[in-house]
C-alpha cells in the first residue's frame, strides 16, 4: 500500500511538473509575440514620382493635363514655348517630355534637338494635332520616341508615359551593363553611332580641331576601314575626284599628316605612326594596339553580334543594339563609303531587334518584345516587322485596343509616305484575335 501511494505522489508531481512546463513555454511565446507585435514596421520607400514636362502653347491644355497627371502622382513642370522648354529643361532634367511640335518661337524639332543634346536618355513624346502625320514621321526620324494624337485624351497620354518609363529604365539597365563593361577610361574613344565624336587623352575633338572638311572625310574612311587596308586610289576617287593628281596627292599627304599630330603632338617629321600606318597602296588605322587601349562604339557593336553568332546566344546582342544610338555617321550625306557602311549597320541593327523581338514573343517576354518593336518601328516607320511585334505583344497580354492603336498608326504612316494602305498581313492579325 505504501508503495502504490508513493508511485501515486510521484506521477502527481511528473503531470504538476509538465503543466509548469507548458505554461512558462506558452508565457514565453506570448512575450515574444508581444515583443514582435509592438517591433516598429519600417515603411517601404516610396518610389519617387517620374518627372515630366509638358510643353504647349495653349494654357487650358497645360493646366488640364498638368492637373490630371499631378493626382496620378507625377511631378509636372509645364513650359508654354520652347525657349522656357530648354530652359526649365536644363534647371529640371525631367525624364520625359510631351512636346506640342508647334510652339510660337521655335517649332518642337529644335526643342527636341537641344534637350537630347543635353540628355541623350530623355524620352519625347511629341503632341501632334489632326493631319500632322507628316511632321510624326519626320519627328520621329529626328529621335522622338513616340505621339500623342489630339484631341488630347488622358488614357493615351498614360499609356504612352508608361511605355516611356519602361523604356527608360530599360536605356537605364543597359547603360549600367555598359559602364560596367567599360570601367577605366581608354586612350582613344570613337563614337560614330550618330555624329562623330573623338576622345584623345582628355581632349575632345570638336568640329574647329580639324584642319578641313576634307581632313575629317580623311579620317572617316580610315575609321571604315579601322584596322585594314584603306586604299590610296580610294581616296582620290572618293575626295579628289575632279582635281590633278598632284593636287590630290598633296591634299592626302596634308590630311594624313594632321591627322598624325592630332593623335601624336609630338611626332617628330619623317617618324612612323603608331596610329596611321604606312602601307604599300595606302594607309591603316589603329586606334590602338590592343582592345584595352580605345573604345570604339562600332567595332564593339560589330564584335557583339559575332559574339552572338559563334555561341548562339542572344545576350550579346541584347547589349550590341544598346549602342546602336543613331545611324553610323548620320551627318554626311554625300560621301558613298559612308552612306554605304550605313546601310550596312542600320539593316544589322534591324535584323538583330526583329531577333529579339520575335524570341521575347516565343517565350513571353512582352514587355521586351514590345521595346524591341518600338525600336524598330523608331529606327524605322515603314518596316513591317516592327509593327508586326508591337501588335502581337498587345494581343498576347490581351490589349487588343492597344493593338488598334499601332495598326491605326501604322495605316496613317504608310499612306502618307507610300500612297498604300497597311501591309494586309498586320490586319489579319487582328481579325485572327477577334
Amino acid at each position: 500500500m505504501m508503495r502504490r501511494a508513493t508511485s501515486r505522489r510521484t506521477d502527481a508531481a511528473k503531470k504538476s511538473s509538465a503543466k509548469k512546463a507548458q505554461t512558462n513555454s506558452a508565457k514565453k511565446a506570448q512575450t515574444k509575440s508581444a515583443k514582435k507585435q509592438s517591433a516598429p514596421i519600417k515603411p517601404e520607400p516610396e518610389r519617387n514620382p517620374v518627372k515630366i514636362l509638358l510643353v504647349d502653347d495653349d494654357r487650358r491644355i497645360r493646366e488640364s493635363i498638368s492637373r490630371a497627371l499631378t493626382l496620378a502622382n507625377y511631378h509636372v513642370l509645364t513650359a508654354k514655348c520652347g525657349q522656357d522648354a530648354i530652359a526649365l529643361f536644363e534647371k529640371e532634367r525631367p525624364q520625359i517630355i510631351l512636346l506640342d511640335i508647334r510652339l510660337p518661337d521655335i517649332d518642337g524639332f529644335e526643342v527636341l534637338k537641344e534637350i537630347h543634346a543635353r540628355d541623350e536618355f530623355a524620352e519625347v513624346l511629341f503632341i501632334t494635332g489632326h493631319g500632322d502625320m507628316n511632321l510624326v514621321i519626320s519627328a520621329m526620324r529626328a529621335g522622338a520616341s513616340d505621339f500623342i494624337p489630339k484631341p488630347l485624351q488622358l488614357e493615351h497620354i498614360i499609356e504612352a508615359i508608361n511605355s516611356a518609363e519602361k523604356r527608360l529604365r530599360k536605356k537605364m539597365q543597359n547603360a549600367q551593363g555598359l559602364s560596367l563593361r567599360v570601367a577605366t577610361p581608354k586612350k582613344v574613344e570613337v563614337r560614330a553611332f550618330g555624329n562623330l565624336w573623338m576622345r584623345l587623352g582628355e581632349k575632345v575633338i570638336l568640329q574647329r580641331d580639324w584642319l578641313s572638311p576634307k581632313t575629317r572625310d580623311v579620317f572617316k574612311l580610315l575609321l571604315i576601314n579601322h584596322r585594314k587596308l584603306a586604299r590610296t586610289e580610294e581616296f582620290y576617287e572618293v575626295l579628289w575626284a575632279d582635281t590633278r593628281r598632284e593636287s590630290a596627292e598633296i591634299g592626302l599627304y596634308t590630311a594624313i599628316s594632321y591627322i598624325r599630330r592630332m593623335f601624336e603632338p609630338e611626332l617628330a617629321t619623317a617618324k612612323d605612326s603608331r596610329y596611321v600606318l604606312n602601307h604599300s597602296g595606302g594607309y591603316e588605322l589603329r586606334l590602338g594596339n590592343t582592345e584595352n587601349d580605345y573604345d570604339y562604339d562600332v567595332e564593339r557593336f560589330l564584335s557583339l553580334c559575332a559574339q552572338s553568332r559563334h555561341a548562339g546566344s542572344l545576350e550579346p546582342l541584347r547589349t550590341a543594339v544598346e549602342l546602336y544610338t543613331d545611324d553610323f555617321l548620320k551627318d554626311d550625306v554625300t560621301l558613298t563609303p559612308v552612306i554605304e557602311e550605313r546601310e550596312r549597320l542600320r539593316d544589322m541593327y534591324l535584323n538583330a531587334l526583329i531577333t529579339l523581338g520575335r524570341n521575347d514573343l516565343a517565350v513571353g517576354r512582352l514587355d521586351e518584345a514590345l521595346y524591341y518593336g518600338q525600336k524598330i518601328t523608331k529606327a524605322d516607320l515603314l518596316y513591317e516587322a516592327g509593327y508586326e511585334i508591337q501588335i502581337q505583344a498587345y494581343l498576347k497580354q490581351g490589349y487588343v485596343t492597344k493593338a488598334k492603336r499601332i495598326l491605326e498608326n501604322c495605316r496613317e504612316i504608310y499612306l502618307e509616305e507610300l500612297g498604300v494602305p497597311e501591309p494586309q498581313r498586320l490586319t489579319a492579325l487582328l481579325l485572327q484575335s477577334m
